[in-house]
């Protein structure tokens, strides 16, 4: 086998190995799409948790000169633990979203940098296998 031929069969694995890679960076930058997604979605949804938690406060109960009844305020102590708990597990949702994209987005870096290492890779072996394909006997070289 000639050196134009395993410089060939060279530059189809590095083909399959750039091609891999560029597949690999595009499902983690659609899977970081998607994070940023749950992410605006999650904080919206703390804000509007956060504002049943003050609707849902039993000190509004417990204004001056108001008479409230243990069962009204009892109730009012429960729906406000029920919605400070989910109040608590968004949060607890956001930040491990929110951790699992910056995991994300530093793994699409690295991939990245290794996609454009690769296809750098790629053309000096084009280049190589053009100049060696140039310099092979029998290749037009103009004489004649």
């Amino acid at each position: 086998m000639d050196d134009a031929s395993l410089f060939e069969k060279l530059l189809q694995i590095r083909n399959i190995r750039a091609d891999g890679l560029a597949r690999q960076l595009a499902a983690l930058r659609h899977r970081l799409v998607d994070m940023e997604a749950e992410a605006e979605a999650l904080a919206l949804d703390l804000h509007f948790t956060g504002e049943r938690a003050d609707a849902a406060s039993p000190t509004r109960l417990l204004q001056p000169g108001q008479r409230v009844n243990g069962q009204e305020l009892h109730k009012s102590l429960r729906q406000a633990a029920m919605v400070k708990a989910e109040l608590e597990r968004l949060r607890q949702r956001h930040r491990s979203v929110e951790g699992e994209r910056l995991n994300v987005k530093e793994a699409a870096a690295q991939y990245a940098v290794g996609l454009a290492r690769a296809v750098r890779i790629v053309r000096r072996t084009e280049c190589v296998l053009e100049s060696l394909k140039e310099d092979a006997p029998g290749a037009d070289d103009g004489s004649g």
